[in-house]
């Protein structure tokens, strides 16, 4: 195999590289090095040398639209195996495509899965990774890590070397300068004769080596009809140019100009239609610097510059004041031999250069739309913000800037950066109430509500959401719905505003009901009319249910699901239970020339998928420990009217909330049922969060059931997709699902470890939620630190536990603090908490996905404490009866296990029979601790 000049060594790492991936062992090398180094010279000979040893090759080149290395990959890959060409990224994209993030990782995910499924060796050269757009790297960054096992290299080049992210992940060669001897030699294969050593000597010190410098000085000098004097060899490829060009016709350097304007890869007919001449005019007239590799051809009638800095040497050569009229004529070109939306970045480029920031701007618009349906968010909100950069501060042009913050703000949610996004929101907000934009004011004060992570009911978010609504038209509206829905939500049902998060609740749903059923509006009395306690009345099989006690938990929850187009990134409550955020923008209307550019979402949401985002945050707003089974019907109703309108995150969230109200009711055939369906619904969607949540129910369940090896491995599973979802709780709720699951194991140390590990995640959150502090309170108690938990659980109880329980998280809390005050004998707090938590007799309390235990097992230990022995009897009784009913077996256990010391400690021989069952049991479920504990109370009769 060939060797590059002066390269041995780069390649002789490359080479070891390759050895690593036909091992398996794939990863990302980067090559970087000033321009003209011989970055992409060394990547084209290890890509000679990869398809030697039978490795497949990709290329991808950077400089063109959104994703475009990646998308030259794919063609490449589909055109060999006739896989991939199913890819989104190889079909036209749907005028009406909708952004989410979620979207994009299922993209990249599915480029993975091609790349690496046969396991064929491959290298993927990206070349230029200067030049690439975010979306590109982004996509990199989530490849790569998944190459370590597979036989899969990417190779890099840039001219300097990465931040962030790559710079992490991948390996570096640094290119120099070539030496005196390799500079020699490149002089002597371009002149095609040995040159004279002072000459090379000369040269490498003028051009640094740099091989591209020296290969055009050697045709300068190969070209040139006069000798060069050594002192007058060019030290610039600027200098190197003008020598070159002045070698030929006035003619062609115009028209090399021209091309160059137009950019590093020029369509010929572009070309023509700016020259104004014919097609086979442009090649005559070039026919001289083809020869002499000032520019080279391409298939498809497109003609390359060989390098970058050739080509804006070229550029340099026109005159300024005829620059801005050249980039207009080029401009014109374009649209003319182009459609304007699959140019509009290009034309936007030239009209800012032509000095025509309007028109500039009408593009830039219809860039960041149409990067906005390629996923490209990070591509969109570079042209967005630069058609802000281009507007005026007159009244029209602030009616647009709110518009197009509002689009900026969106593209920035969707690629994750949320604290630039809410920045962007705020200002839309702020500048559209300004010029009464009350529709743009709205959305953007939905938007607002995406930095919210931790659902921490922020006043400025009630009032910007109150702002909004009073600047909408009177009257029922899609957007009115959502933003009352939203208020809802907002308001803390731990204030006085309880009463008015329920009418508000109440308002946004008969509203959603109104515009799904045109016949209603206006109307008193039909469909979501509210009675007195601001609740709508149900109707059809939800209200029936709902009236006659009915829990909907048969058969659980789940009509079947069909595809549709997701929604934007859902976030999570403190609890980490799911919460919906809805699309936070959907600015509006197309952009066009003379007009306030209204900008939108691909898409609007339906009155349907209106209804079914209503119906979630409704459930999330009427949100109460005693009322499961009125969230279950109003999940099970969100649910079935997500599916009908194809918003599938929506129907996923809403078959969260039915699964999560049956496991509050212990319906263990429905929980199954609920299981399976998200289950699959989740692997379709592919959506990080939504897997997060359905991976942890599932370890909630599988936990209660007592298979703890399959409760961990589905709590890591969790973890891997709570951490590609960004959820701020993934590592802490991780570390609770670990620690309870050694506690039952009897390994202390595990238990131990993941309870520190868990509260110094949790001392992270800013504002610490009362289940953060219980959970931890909880655990150390369990640990055996009953001084340290007693201290802390007087704090919390010190205004009672009534005002906990109000709260979403309320009846988990309660029943935590319960079971604290169980172990270290708070017998003062019994009576409160017990008051508490008698209505919610029955149930079962679950937090964050983690299975905390059942309401009646905990009554019946407070009833011990107050020496109250027949509740205490029931509630023992109850709480067996319904472990076993669920199939709970370490619950039921640890049940027997109480119950028995209960009845010993009364003088009731029948503890006896209900230790030796508890024995059994836990020995057969591997927990230690209760087995002992059993045992050792049948021994000590």
């Amino acid at each position: 195999m060939r060797t590059l000049l002066g390269r041995e060594l780069p390649e002789a790492e490359l080479a070891a590289a390759l050895d690593l991936a036909a091992a398996g062992r794939g990863g990302l090398v980067l090559l970087t090095g000033e321009a003209g180094i011989g970055k992409t010279a060394l990547a084209e000979q290890v890509s000679a040398n990869a398809s030697a040893r039978g490795f497949r090759t990709r290329w991808g080149a950077s400089g063109g639209p959104a994703f475009w290395p990646w998308i030259q990959v794919l063609r490449q890959h589909h055109g060999e195996l006739g896989t991939g060409g199913e890819h989104p990224w190889l079909r036209p994209l749907p005028a009406s495509a909708r952004p989410d993030e979620y979207a994009r990782y299922r993209l990249f995910d599915d480029l993975a899965g091609l790349l690496t499924a046969d396991g064929v060796p491959t290298l993927v050269v990206l070349d230029d990774l200067h030049w690439a757009d975010e979306g590109t790297v982004r996509c990199l960054e989530f490849l790569v890590p998944q190459l370590r096992s597979a036989s899969v290299l990417v190779l890099g080049t840039c001219r300097e070397a990465p931040e962030g992210e790559l710079a992490r992940l991948g390996a570096r060669i640094e290119l120099g300068g070539l030496d005196v001897g390799a500079t020699g030699s490149l002089l002597g294969r371009v002149t095609g004769t040995e040159p004279e050593p002072a000459l090379v000597a000369a040269v490498h010190e003028r051009c640094g080596g740099n091989p591209f410098l020296a290969t055009e000085v050697a045709r300068l000098l190969r070209h040139t009809t006069a000798p060069v004097a050594l002192t007058a060899v060019p030290s610039g490829v600027r200098q190197v140019t003008a020598l070159r060009l002045a070698e030929l016709s006035r003619e062609a350097v115009e028209l090399l100009c021209q091309a160059a304007v137009l950019g590093l890869s020029v369509d010929v007919a572009e070309l023509a239609e700016l020259a104004g001449i014919d097609p086979p005019e442009v090649w005559s007239r070039l026919a001289e610097p083809l020869r002499r590799g000032l520019i080279g051809t391409q298939p498809e009638q497109v003609l390359r510059f060989p390098h970058s800095l050739l080509r804006e040497a070229v550029a340099d050569r026109i005159p300024a004041p005829e620059r801005a009229a050249l980039h207009r004529r080029a401009a014109t070109a374009i649209a003319t031999r182009a459609r304007a939306d699959e140019a509009s970045t290009r034309l936007a480029d030239h009209l800012t250069l032509g000095d025509r920031p309007d028109e500039a701007a009408v593009h830039r618009v219809r860039a960041g739309r149409a990067a906005l349906r390629a996923l490209a968010y990070e591509d969109a909100a570079v042209s967005f913000q630069r058609a802000l950069d281009l507007l005026g501060d007159d009244d029209r042009d602030r009616v647009r800037r709110a518009r197009i913050l509002l689009a900026l703000a969106e593209a920035r949610s969707y690629s994750g950066a949320l604290t630039e996004a809410v920045a962007d929101y705020e200002r839309a907000f702020e500048l559209a109430r300004t010029v009464q934009d009350g529709e743009t004011a709205a959305r953007a004060a939905l938007g607002c509500c995406v930095g919210n992570q931790l659902a921490l009911h922020e006043p400025r978010l009630l009032r910007r959401l109150e702002q909004a609504l009073a600047g909408l038209p009177p009257g029922d509206g899609e957007l009115r719905a959502r933003v009352l829905a939203r208020l809802a939500k907002e308001l803390d049902p731990a204030d006085t505003s309880r009463e008015r998060r329920s009418l508000v609740a109440g308002q946004a749903l008969a509203m959603a009901r109104r515009l799904c059923d045109p016949a209603s509006l206006g109307s008193t009395g039909e469909l979501g009319s509210t009675g007195g306690s601001g609740r709508p009345a149900l109707q059809g099989e939800a209200g029936r249910q709902l009236s006659s006690g009915e829990s909907g938990s048969s058969g659980g929850p789940g009509s079947p699901t069909r595809p549709g187009s997701p929604a934007g990134p859902r976030r999570s409550t403190s609890s980490g239970t799911p919460a919906p955020l809805g699309n936070p923008a959907n600015p509006g209307s197309p952009a066009n020339p003379g007009n306030p550019p209204a900008l939108s979402s691909p898409t609007g949401l339906s009155a349907q998928a209106t209804l079914a985002e209503v119906l979630s945050v409704y459930h999330q707003a009427m949100w109460s420990p005693h009322n499961a089974r009125e969230r279950l019907v109003i999940a099970t109703e969100a649910a079935a009217a997500a599916e009908q309108a194809g918003a599938d995150l929506v129907a996923m969230e809403a078959h969260l909330w039915c699964l999560l109200a049956n496991l509050d009711l212990g319906e263990r055939n429905a929980m199954e049922s609920g299981l399976a369906i998200t289950g699959t619904l989740a692997e379709r969607l592919r959506h990080p969060l939504w897997l997060y949540y359905q991976r942890l129910c599932a370890a909630t369940i599988r936990h209660a059931d007592g298979d703890f090896a399959e409760a961990e491995a589905l709590t890591r599973q969790a973890l891997v997709h709570g951490r590609q979802a960004n959820h701020p709780l993934a590592e802490a709720s991780f570390q609770h699902h670990l620690a309870r699951l050694a506690l039952d194991r009897g390994d202390q140390s595990t238990a131990q470890a993941a309870t520190d590990a868990y509260v110094t995640l949790v001392s992270a959150v800013p504002v610490l939620s009362p289940a953060l502090r219980c959970v931890t309170l909880w655990l150390r108690a369990h640990l055996g630190h009953h001084v340290e938990a007693r201290a802390l659980l007087d704090r919390l109880l010190a205004d009672g536990a009534k005002p906990l329980i109000e709260t979403t998280v309320g009846m988990p809390v309660t029943l935590l603090l319960a079971e604290v005050a169980h172990l270290t004998g708070a017998a003062e707090h019994a009576p409160t908490l017990a008051e508490t938590l008698r209505p919610y007799a029955g149930l079962v309390a679950t937090s964050a996905g983690c299975p905390l235990g059942l309401i009646s097992h905990a009554l019946a230990n407070l009833a011990v404490l107050t020496d109250r022995p027949e509740e205490a009897e029931s509630h023992f009784q109850s709480t067996v009866d319904q472990a076993r009913r669920m199939g709970a077996r370490p619950w039921l256990a640890r049940a027997r296990a109480d119950y028995a010391t209960f009845l010993l400690a009364g003088g009731d021989s029948a503890g006896l029979e209900q230790a030796r069952l508890a024995e059994v049991e836990a020995s057969a479920l591997g927990m230690p601790v209760v087995a002992a504990q059993a045992k050792a109370l049948r021994e000590a009769r």
